[in-house]
Order: structure tokens, then sequence, then C-alpha cells
């Protein structure tokens, strides 16, 4: 797995007590950060409990930069992370539990105002490794309602750049909802699994999923081998799982996509619209039913340069609605 180093141990106790250099703007975001610099390296014992608390201290403070150096740490629950920050250089294994809710990072901002937002979360090359349940119930991990490796709602300027997702968990590698100005540049969600006692109606499992929000742009994303593993049938496949899912966003950008190995590659859907949209020079193989779907009220995109290979019912679809009218329009394909 990309990036993943057990023996290399930080205590994130250095985060908490490096010395505050200089103040400086931030890289893409323009966000007002307060460098964190010249990070103390302290060798301790694995210790989810311990670097789990110095995590969540350390992402508390707003305007900040926080450099994990490359290094492995190992966390137990979620880390809230304030306004304007910038994790980068981390690895986080996360240690499993039976629970619906499971959030790696969480970046919540007020419910959504004129007035009252979350400003800026910045993640740069972050791995989060889901470390398998040693024993319980595998069907209570996670839920596609409640759990994503990272979670992001009602936030302005978000930019995740080279995170990779990786594990065993019902829900969402990257769940992002009702945001604006968001960037997500090569994400690569892989290799994840849910388990259920039989085969569910609806999906389980979602790569990148973005709902609500506006100026979302997701690039070069890597998503592979979802699957699922039900237990009535003791089978593991692709099913019930989407690379990329989008509702609700007004203007949407993804380009070169490559996406193999899931249920549904690229499904533009729900009960609100995704109003102007381009889909561009993706490769999506080896999907269990569809490779590109756009359906209900998703309207005015262009679909261009795409390849759909190996896809279980089509390539591409328009479809819809499963609710009131209007359905799918003004959809343009090009070579």
């Amino acid at each position: 797995m990309d990036g993943l180093n057990p023996t290399a141990r930080w205590a994130v106790a250095a985060i908490a007590a490096a010395t505050l250099l200089h103040a400086g703007p931030s890289s893409a975001q323009g966000l007002p950060y307060e460098t964190l610099e010249s990070l103390r390296p302290v060798l301790v014992p694995e210790d989810p409990d311990n670097d789990t608390l110095l995590l969540q201290r350390a992402a508390a403070r707003p305007a900040r930069i926080l450099d994990g150096e490359g290094n492995t740490y190992f966390v137990s629950d979620t880390i809230h992370v304030a306004d304007d920050v910038l994790l980068k250089n981390a690895v986080l294994r996360y240690t499993l539990h039976e629970s619906l809710a499971i959030r790696v990072i969480s970046k919540l901002g007020p419910l959504a105002t004129a007035t009252s937002r979350g400003r800026g979360l910045e993640l740069n090359n972050v791995t989060i490794a889901m470390a398998d349940l040693p024993s319980g119930d595998k069907t209570q991990v996670g839920s596609i309602e409640d759990s994503a490796a990272v979670w992001i709602a009602n936030v302005d300027g978000v930019r995740l750049e080279d995170v990779e997702v990786a594990g065993e968990l019902k829900g969402t590698g990257i769940r992002i909802v009702e945001s604006t100005e968001v960037d997500v540049i090569r994400p690569h969600v892989h290799h994840m699994r849910y388990f259920a006692a039989s085969a569910p109606a609806t999906e389980q499992l979602v790569g990148v999923w973005v709902s609500g929000g506006a100026d979302v742009w997701i690039h070069l994303p890597r998503i592979h081998n979802l699957t699922g593993k039900i237990l009535a049938t003791d089978t593991d496949e692709p099913f019930q799982t989407d690379g990329i899912t989008v509702s609700g966003v007004q203007g949407l950008q993804i380009t070169e996509p490559r996406i193999s190995f899931v249920g549904e590659g690229i499904d533009l859907t729900g009960s609100e619209a995704v109003v102007g949209f381009s889909v561009t020079d993706g490769v999506i193989t080896d999907a269990d039913s569809y490779c590109y779907k756009f359906a209900n009220h998703t309207r005015d995109g262009d679909v261009q340069r795409n390849q759909a290979i190996r896809c279980g019912y089509a390539g591409f679809v328009v479809a819809g609605p499963d609710a009131a009218p209007p359905g799918p329009s003004d959809i343009r394909f090009f070579d």
C-alpha cells in the first residue's frame, strides 16, 4: 500500500510542542496559516489512544500547518479539525471497532447559512489505512449513512491532494457535503471492503461521494477494488459499490478518472440535480453494472473523450427520474 511504514514513529506531541516560527499565506486557498516547523522527534511505543489525543489537540487549533513528516500515527477515534488547517505528510492507521458511525478525519462547519460556515481544510499526502477488525461482527463496522475515512461538511475552501484510503469499512473513502470551492486532486481509494449478512439493495461503499455544494473539481482520481463480502453466499465481489457518486452540486468537473473493479464507476444521481458538469478523459473498466451513469435530474453537462471497458450492463446510461420529473437533460457526448 502506498506510503505505509508501520515502523516509523514520531510522537504527535512534537506537533503540539513545536515553535510557531512565522505567519505566512497558505498555498492554494490563501488561508491564514501560522507555520509549524522544526518538529521535535520523539520515539514512543505504538499507542492509538495517545496518538489520537495528541492529534485531536493539535488539529483543534485553527490556522495551523501540521506536518507529520512522512511518519505513521496510530489512531483510535475521530480527529476533529479546526478552521484553516493543513495536515500533510502523515500516515494514519485507524483501529476499527464495531460502530455504525466511523470517521477518521472530520471537518464539520456550522449548519450552512450566509454568515456561518466552516473555513478551509487542506490535506496533502495523507494516507488513511483501516486496520482489520481482529474479532467481532464485521457487518457492524461502519454504515453508508454515517461513516467515512474523511468526512467534510459545510466548509468553504477544501483542497485534498494525494489522499489515500484503504481497508475494511462500510461507508465512504472521502465524503463531502454542502461545501464549496472544493478541489480533490489525485485521490487514491482502493481495496476497500464492506461486510453484509445478505445482498444489500442499495450502495454500501463509495470511493468519493459529494452531495450538495458548488464548484467541485475531482482530478485524476484512482479508485479500484471496492468490494462487498456477502456472508450468506460467501462471495466477495464489486456489488453495490460506486467509484464516484455526486448529487446536488452546481458546477462539477471530473477530469481523467481511472476507476476499475467497482459496482458502478461514476454515478451522477440523487433527488437534487447535478447542474453544469463535465466528465473528460476518463477510463473506467470492469464495472459490475454501469461505467458512467447520468440519472434523475442531472442536466447541462459535457461528456468527452471517455472510455468504458467491460461494463456489466452498459458503458454509458442516461436514465430517470426515480422521483418527480424533470429527468436528465442537455447532456452532450463527444469523442
